[in-house]
């Protein structure tokens, strides 16, 4: 049996090259690190007018509130404002609810937040504060609110006790 030799053969080769359409983006790195979020601590302060006494030091009479500090819970909604330049692309946050129980025993809500424009929304609380979350930050958020008011009727000073104050603070946190 004769000894063959092998042959050689060449077979051609393509290249294919993606194309991409002019315009696109290239997806996010997954080296990059993704951002922290915002955390957010809320604390709610309820105190009730028990009574009001009259005082005659000032030039007229006016009524000092009496106030004792009460349990009670509230609940607030922090929305994402959206910029109107995202009309291409979607915000992906969402609206955060909140129930926060009043403070007496230092009692206070954490919440992260992604990093954007925010609304906090506070029923009976006529404001709407807005503020700047950025990645890694931390905020405080401080509520308050007084149940009943004092008013001068006549010669007496008078409990409404129908009446609430309202009051709501976002500031960098510690």
């Amino acid at each position: 049996m004769p000894f063959s030799r092998p042959a050689l053969v060449f077979l051609p080769s393509f290249f294919v090259a993606a194309q991409v359409p002019c315009g696109a983006q290239e997806p996010p790195s997954s080296l990059a690190p993704p951002q922290a979020p915002a955390i957010m601590r809320v604390t709610y302060h309820h105190a009730v007018t028990s009574e009001c006494t009259r005082s005659t030091s000032a030039p007229r009479m006016t009524c000092i509130p009496r106030l004792v500090t009460a349990a009670a819970e509230t609940k607030i909604t922090l929305r994402p404002l959206r910029k109107a330049s995202l009309r291409g692309r979607e915000d992906q946050r969402q609206a955060v609810t909140l129930l926060v129980k009043s403070d007496q025993d230092g009692e206070f809500v954490s919440a992260s937040l992604a990093a954007g424009r925010w609304a906090l929304a506070w029923p009976g609380y006529e404001s709407q504060p807005s503020f700047d979350a950025t990645a890694s930050e931390k905020l405080r958020v401080k509520l308050e609110d007084i149940a009943g008011r004092c008013t001068v009727f006549g010669a007496d000073c008078r409990l409404v006790s129908t009446s609430t104050q309202r009051h709501a603070e976002v500031a960098p946190g510690e």
